[in-house]
């Protein structure tokens, strides 16, 4: 049996521009071998976006209205990362992995409300197909991505993310606190990608 692979990365304002050129593949890929760009038309969107920073400022001036100002250094997306192992997401007819991932992101809209997801992109042209999909970390009208998200709820999100869509896929928990070596990957590759164009992003 397939396990669930779900991690999540914070990312600040300075990563946004860098997350959002890997996510809609803006530009050809350097360091990610693992991207076939003769794929990169097979990628689908369930939350498209073309501005990542346009879209995450409105969310926080109309639904983060207890934020008066946004800290340079604060956590302004949180960007998870669902999938599972190779094996098992080729396994899946095309049909069922369209449908985990769009039950993803009702289980996700659910919980933090959709009104706060930028985004949520299917990635095929990877050696694992996986769907990022974006959260705008507030709570209580605040942007609180340190509270929103801790060990408490990263755990939450595992238990019951398995109980309400994976098991209906066939898919099982990971082993609490480790982390999925093709998932690792991914979200290493995914961040080197955020750090780089992040770089560029501070240079212009």
């Amino acid at each position: 049996m397939g396990k669930v692979a779900l991690h999540m990365m914070k990312i600040k304002s300075g990563g946004v521009g860098g997350i959002q050129s890997h996510i809609n593949r803006e530009h050809p890929p350097k360091t990610n071998l693992d991207i076939d760009p003769s794929k990169t038309n097979q990628n689908y969107d369930i939350v498209g976006n073309d501005n990542f920073r346009h879209a995450i400022k409105n969310t926080i001036e109309c639904f983060a209205t207890e934020t008066k100002t946004v800290r340079k250094d604060a956590v302004v997306l949180c960007n998870f990362i669902v999938t599972s192992d190779e094996q098992t997401m080729k396994s899946m007819s095309p049909g069922r992995q369209h449908d985990f991932f769009e039950d993803t992101f009702e289980w996700f809209a659910r919980r933090y409300g959709a009104e706060n997801i930028p985004f949520a992109v299917v990635h095929m042209d990877e050696t694992t197909p996986h769907l990022h999909l974006g959260v705008v970390p507030i709570s209580e009208e605040r942007l609180l991505a340190k509270s929103l998200f801790d060990k408490k709820e990263l755990t939450a999100i595992q238990t019951e993310f398995t109980r309400d869509v994976g098991e209906k896929y066939g898919l099982e928990r990971g082993i609490e606190g480790s982390e999925r070596k093709h998932l690792s990957e991914t979200r290493y590759k995914a961040q080197k990608a955020t750090e780089k164009l992040a770089e560029l992003d501070r240079s212009i």
